[in-house]
């Protein structure tokens, strides 16, 4: 598992939307990268790469 930290978006229930650091720990398995986060967050920057939250299970997120 590899340790990050990133830099997402969170979004609260609105269009509100606010920077949010947050630390992930990161698994990869072919394309798929999965992440542990802190807030709830709907995007989030991964090495510099735009990722979009696919799904939320458990406190962990799949991104595609």
């Amino acid at each position: 598992m590899k340790k990050d930290m990133c830099i997402g978006t969170e979004m609260d229930g609105e269009s509100t939307m606010k920077q949010t650091s947050f630390l992930v720990f990161r698994q990869e398995s072919g394309h798929r990268k999965t992440v542990l986060f802190l807030p709830k967050l709907y995007r989030a920057l991964l090495d510099r790469t735009q990722a979009v939250v696919t799904a939320i299970k458990n406190g962990w997120v799949e991104l595609k």
